[in-house]
């Protein structure tokens, strides 16, 4: 069966067999084990997709499985077709991971890039500030700023402003208010046309 899913799959697939610490590689990211107690490989932290093919299966041990990461939870004997489809999904989901890593590790080096003053600004030219406004934040000049934001743009390899705040959102850069819009939302509307008292 697991020839036949190997064909199917067009992947590399080695089965580990049961032990303690037993675990391995079915294809570049992608892990299959027996073991009785599979929660305790999927709480290691970051993991391989696993697909879980076991003889000891309960419904418990299949809801810590899923809920620790694992793609699939199969009891034994498994159906060809149901071993394919865990494999094929552990995979895709193996792709999709990596290639969001990887995607993060750029945008990181990019972030490493910056000087500090340059990261200083960050958070406030993707929360919409006025270069007047970052300038007051900062302590520095206007032309100062202009200067942080264009080579921020340039290192970040940003395309636009909306480009740049998508990137923020995936490095989780946190959106800052400004102290002096907080300050007057803290003093309440303004009145107009003066106080009006019957």
């Amino acid at each position: 069966m697991v020839s036949s899913a190997k064909r199917r799959t067009s992947s590399t697939i080695r089965r580990v067999p049961t032990g303690e610490g037993s675990s391995g590689p079915l294809t570049e990211g992608l892990t299959s084990t027996d073991r009785q107690l599979p929660e305790a490989t999927c709480s290691s932290g970051v993991h391989p997709p696993i697909v879980f093919i076991t003889g000891h299966g309960d419904i418990p041990s299949s809801v810590r499985t899923i809920q620790g990461g694992a793609v699939d939870f199969l009891t034994k004997p498994v159906g060809e077709n149901a071993l394919v489809a865990a494999v094929q999904a552990a995979i895709d989901r193996d792709r999709v991971q990596r290639s969001v890593r990887a995607e993060l590790d750029e945008l990181d080096r990019r972030l490493a890039s910056l000087t500090p003053r340059e990261r200083d600004g960050l958070p406030l030219v993707v929360s919409g500030f006025l270069n007047k406004q970052a300038a007051a934040e900062l302590g520095i000049s206007q032309v100062t700023v202009e200067i942080h934001r264009s080579k921020i743009m340039r290192k970040m390899q940003a395309a636009s402003l909306a480009d740049l705040v998508r990137i923020a959102e995936k490095l989780q850069i946190p959106v800052i208010h400004s102290r002096l819009s907080a300050a007057r939302k803290n003093d309440g509307p303004e009145v107009r046309g003066g106080d009006r008292r019957s």
